[in-house]
C-alpha cells in the first residue's frame, strides 16, 4: 500500500508508518532542515536541467526523460528486493503528476509532447515532462516523477505553497 514500517517525523522523531492523506505520514526519511533545503535543490535542479533542455539528461542520460506509460515508470525504478504492495501506487503519483505537473502547466513550460511514443516519426530533441501518445495515453518520464513526489513533500512540510 506505499507505506514504510518507520517514517521520520517533522519533529525528528520516529513513527510507524501509516496510510494516510498525506505522501509524508507514508514514506519520509528526511531529518533537519539541510534535508529539507537538500530535496527542494534537487527539485529545483531537476526541473531546471528539463526545462532548459540540459545536456546532462538530452544527450548524457536520455533514459530519464524518455517518456513512458506511468506503471513502466514505477515497475523499472521500483526497489525490486521489497515486495511490490510497498511500493506507491500509479494512481497516487498520477495525482500527485496532475497537481504540480498539469498538462496545461506543462504546456506553458513547452514540456508537453504530443504522440513522443506511438507517433513520432523521428525521434524529438529536447526533454519533456509529460505527453499524450496518438492513441490517447498519458505519459511521463522518471524525471518528472521526482520532482512531483518531491514537490509533494515540500508542500506537505510547509516548505513550498500548493499550486506553485
Amino acid at each position: 500500500r506505499g507505506v514504510v514500517n518507520e517514517i521520520v517525523q517533522a519533529d525528528g522523531s520516529r513513527a510507524s508508518g501509516r496510510l494516510g492523506g498525506k505522501l509524508r505520514q507514508r514514506c519520509c526519511f528526511l531529518e533537519g532542515a539541510e534535508d529539507w533545503d537538500c530535496l527542494a535543490e534537487l527539485v529545483d535542479t531537476l526541473q531546471g536541467a528539463v526545462v532548459d533542455d540540459r545536456e546532462i539528461l538530452t544527450k548524457c542520460n536520455p533514459k530519464f526523460v524518455d517518456l513512458k506509460k506511468l506503471p513502466e515508470i514505477l515497475d523499472e525504478y521500483a526497489d525490486s528486493t521489497r515486495r511490490s504492495a510497498d511500493h506507491l501506487k500509479a494512481r497516487d503519483v498520477r495525482a500527485m503528476l496532475d497537481e504540480h505537473y498539469s498538462a496545461e502547466r506543462c504546456v506553458e513550460l513547452k514540456k508537453y509532447d504530443e504522440f513522443p511514443v506511438d507517433g513520432a516519426a523521428m525521434p524529438r530533441k529536447g526533454a519533456y515532462l509529460r505527453g499524450t501518445t496518438k492513441g490517447g495515453m498519458h505519459v511521463f518520464n522518471i524525471a518528472a516523477v521526482t520532482c512531483a513526489i518531491g514537490q509533494q513533500l515540500l508542500v506537505e512540510e510547509g516548505r513550498l505553497a500548493a499550486g506553485h
